[in-house]
C-alpha cells in the first residue's frame, strides 16, 4: 500500500522538461494554437537538440506544445548521436523524433539511412525503416557539440551533413 501511494505520488509530481527554444522570428496563431519559428530555428529538451530553418509547433488549449515539425536542413543530436534530414518531427509527450527526407543518422564511426529513422529519447533506441548503412566508416571529423537544456547558441553548434552518400 505504501509502495503503491509513493508511485502515485512519483507519477503525480513527474513533470516533463522544458522545450527550450531560439529562433530569427515567431508568428503565434490563436486558432489553431500553433506558433511559427522562422530562420536559424533551434530547439532542445533534456538530452535532444534540434536545429532547422523553421518549425511549427502545434499546442492543445492550454498552449501546451504536443509536436515540433522541423522542416529544411534538419540537424539533430541525442547523446553522441547525430542525425540529418529534410524534414522532422519531434513528439514532445514521448520524446520520438520521426525523421524524413533522406534521413541519415550516425553512431559511433557508422552511418545508416533509410526511409524513415525514428529515434526514442528515453530508451537509446532508433528505428530504420528500410536500412542501409555503412558499419565502421570513418566519417569526416565532427565539431564537438555541448550544449545546455538552459542556454542555446545563437547559431545551430551541430555539423552540416556528411558529404559522403550512402549508396
Amino acid at each position: 500500500m505504501i509502495g503503491s501511494l509513493i508511485l502515485l505520488t512519483m507519477m503525480a509530481t513527474t513533470e516533463q522538461s522544458p522545450i527550450v527554444f531560439r529562433c530569427d522570428g515567431m508568428e503565434v496563431t490563436q486558432s489553431p494554437a500553433r506558433s511559427q519559428c522562422q530562420g536559424n530555428a533551434i530547439a532542445s529538451q533534456e538530452n535532444i537538440l534540434i536545429c532547422c530553418d523553421s518549425f511549427v509547433t502545434k499546442a492543445d488549449t492550454d498552449w501546451q506544445w504536443k509536436s515540433l515539425h522541423c522542416v529544411g536542413d534538419v540537424r539533430a543530436q541525442r547523446g553522441g548521436e547525430l542525425a540529418w534530414a529534410q524534414e522532422a518531427i519531434f513528439h514532445i509527450d514521448d520524446g520520438r523524433l520521426i525523421l524524413k527526407g533522406m534521413p541519415l543518422l550516425q553512431r559511433g564511426k557508422s552511418l545508416m539511412q533509410g526511409k524513415e529513422i525514428i529515434i526514442e529519447q528515453e530508451s537509446n533506441k532508433a528505428r530504420i525503416i528500410k536500412p542501409q548503412g555503412i558499419m565502421h566508416h570513418a566519417p569526416e571529423k565532427l565539431i564537438s557539440t555541448e550544449f545546455t537544456s538552459t542556454k542555446l547558441p545563437s547559431q545551430c553548434p551541430l555539423p552540416s551533413r556528411p558529404k559522403k552518400v550512402i549508396k
